[in-house]
């Protein structure tokens, strides 16, 4: 089979295609990969993504690697452990990679595997589709991200783990498919990491010391169990290691998202949105994935110097709330439809989320995620989210990405926040119906109208304003 196009698309050297050859073969039959699915990838691939730029390409090529490496990590004569997503901290994971990266391999699998099979191949929802027809049934709006996970696992895609660490703590269904992985398709039985929403609406952002005690004591339990499967101790000098590893990928991300200050923008948003979701991954590509960040801003600068222009100099802003992680569709079209995408705005880190009142790797781990809005009073924290963002970025609207399969997201009343946001700030709203990880029921394709006639509105206003 003939893949050597596809991996030079997305960043490999010849040198590299040789060298791996054996265990591409192997991963892609485990993975059902054949001719006809290359031929789509050459086709979606540069639809999806600017390849022109060498950034971006590394950025495909790790995403590629990484899920070669989750195929054949058992083996490899690796332990493989899971996280769940959303959910588990992504420091913890990388922690256990930090201390034993030659004896364990840690993944979110649901993201690896609809993230490239739906970007990259064009067949994410196959997964969808079977996992509702085992345990997941359709009209039920269940999270496409844990159909993904169940799809994955009965098709044989995703290799039963030696260990699963499942946090529920805004989402009960990540938990419950997790149960039903262990109860009838082999999974161990996962060791939950679990704390308390007891907060009020306006205190999310004054968490008590017992919830931080509590959530940290928690994830050492998880990491004790880690411990016990690659057989090395877990350090706080670890835990440590992989906030900095995270800080250090979150700084590359936002210098390049920095660059959409510019006006004209240099790259369009659609190809950060894979930086993004490496973020939550614990990857052995680690410093690939900096040195991608490096170069996409590189050439970001590049493109300013020379007057490059994703859509022309002086177009409509508009920030986002989410993007679906498999689709770049909607970027695309709000593009064409002459809208800059310039933020995904829980990615802002506002004043709040930078507060620290403990000491310890491991209680500032727990602290950190604690001051993540979507455990506490999601609906709050998006407001300041939009107000920051919307100042910073001199937005002239805001697309609301409603994901209806989401329980965090689901639960927010977008009509409320859409008046709100036009009240308080005076900014137009478009609100999408969407899924995180599936297109079948709602694309970019399908809002197309919806974008246009927003972008119209948009435009109407700013040139209203500079009258």
């Amino acid at each position: 089979m003939e893949y050597t196009n596809l991996f030079k698309m997305c960043g490999y050297e010849l040198e590299e295609i040789e060298n791996e050859r054996s265990r591409i073969d192997k991963a892609f039959e485990m993975l059902e990969l054949g001719p006809k699915d290359i031929e789509r990838a050459l086709e979606t691939i540069p639809q999806n993504f600017d390849i022109e730029l060498a950034g971006v390409r590394k950025l495909l090529g790790i995403w590629l690697e990484e899920l070669l490496d989750l195929m054949l990590a058992k083996e490899e004569g690796k332990k493989l452990i899971y996280g769940t997503a959303p959910g588990f901290p992504c420091e913890c994971l990388e922690a256990i990679r930090v201390a034993a990266p030659d004896k364990v391999y840690c993944a979110n699998p649901e993201f690896l595997l609809g993230t490239v099979l739906d970007s990259l191949f064009g067949k994410h929802d196959e997964l969808v589709e079977v996992a509702e027809g085992y345990g997941l049934p359709p009209g039920f709006a269940h999270c496409s991200v844990g159909e993904t996970k169940l799809g994955g696992v009965v098709k044989k895609y995703i290799p039963v783990p030696d260990l699963a660490i499942c946090m529920g703590i805004f989402c009960d269904q990540t938990p419950e498919t997790e149960e039903m992985l262990s109860e009838v398709y082999g999974f161990p039985q996962p060791v939950y990491v679990d704390n308390c929403l007891d907060l009020n609406w306006d205190e999310w952002d004054k968490i008590p010391l017992r919830k931080i005690e509590y959530l940290a004591s928690q994830v050492r339990r998880a990491l004790d169990r880690a411990q016990e499967i690659i057989g090395v101790e877990i350090t706080d000098d670890h835990i440590q290691k992989a906030r900095v590893n995270l800080f250090r990928t979150l700084d590359g991300l936002m210098s390049i998202y920095g660059l959409l200050e510019n006006d004209p923008i240099p790259i369009s948003v659609g190809n950060i949105m894979p930086i993004y979701y490496l973020y939550f991954n614990p990857i052995a590509g680690r410093e690939k994935l900096i040195e991608a960040c490096q170069t996409l801003h590189q050439e970001g600068r590049q493109r300013i110097a020379k007057g490059y222009a994703v859509v022309p100099k002086g177009a409509p802003r508009v920030l986002f709330t989410c993007l679906p992680n498999i689709d770049n569709s909607v970027v695309h079209i709000a593009e064409k439809a002459g809208l800059v995408m310039i933020m995904q705005t829980v990615l802002w880190p506002i004043e709040a989320q930078r507060k620290k009142t403990v000491q310890g790797p491991l209680l500032r781990l727990a602290e950190t995620y604690l001051r993540n809005p979507y455990l506490c009073g999601y609906g709050p924290i998006n407001m300041q989210w939009i107000r920051e963002t919307s100042r910073h970025y001199n937005a002239d609207g805001v697309f609301w990405y409603w994901m209806y399969s989401c329980r965090v997201q689901a639960a927010l009343n977008p009509i409320a926040l859409r008046k709100w946001i036009t009240d308080e700030l005076g900014l137009p709203v478009l609100i999408l119906e969407g899924d995180f990880h599936s297109t079948r029921e709602y694309s970019g394709e399908a809002s197309r109208t919806r974008i246009e006639a927003f972008a119209e509105v948009l435009r109407a206003r700013k040139a209203a304003k500079s009258n």
